[in-house]
């Protein structure tokens, strides 16, 4: 059984698939390459990957309604939104869709790979800190990093997280009475 990381890159540009794919295989990920939602969805129902590297300009279904649909299916799953659109209003979409991180093209390589390890620390659950188990308090709720949902122990009821903001959650359990400056957030 191989247990590198596995990453899926989402690109319908072959040469620019097939670049990504080389260089992640070449810093030891085990990766695959897909042109789109179709091929994603059969690969992912086949095996659930770590990491998904998804361009957001995809012929069909775009980028953000494919990070909609992998958030439903897993809260583990990092995703990156590759793009080449820089505008702030994609960014915060992207975001808010379930995106873990963005990237614009053209990209410098080294920076991709320092965004896909933070990603991965995440969504593979070696983020470290000081949150200790697999709940953590939070006044009258108990945030679940396992399942990463929020829940209400008095009602049992349990609040779904958008990625975005379970990790927003989980920096502010790790950071308890500290004041967090927003630039520092994003």
């Amino acid at each position: 059984m191989d247990d590198r990381p596995y990453i899926v890159v989402v690109e319908d540009e072959a040469t620019q698939r097939d670049l990504l794919v080389t260089y992640l295989s070449r810093n030891g990920y085990r990766v695959s390459g897909v042109e789109g939602g179709p091929a994603l969805r059969r690969l992912v129902d086949r095996e659930l990957p770590n990491l998904i590297m998804l361009d957001v300009g995809l012929p069909g279904e775009d980028g953000f309604a494919l990070a909609r649909w992998l958030r439903e299916r897993s809260g583990r799953i990092g995703i990156i939104m590759v793009t080449a659109a820089t505008d702030t209003i994609d960014r915060v979409v992207g975001l808010e869709t379930g995106a873990d991180d963005y990237i614009a093209k053209p990209f410098e390589p080294r920076e991709l790979l320092a965004r896909v390890k933070s990603v991965l620390r995440r969504a593979m659950g070696s983020g470290g800190g000081p949150v200790g188990g697999s709940r953590v308090r939070m006044g009258s709720r108990v945030l679940d990093l396992e399942r990463r949902v929020l829940c209400n122990p008095s009602d049992g009821s349990e609040d779904k997280l958008s990625a975005s903001e379970f990790d927003l959650l989980k920096v502010f359990a790790e950071n308890p009475n500290r004041p967090l400056m927003r630039d520092w957030l994003l």
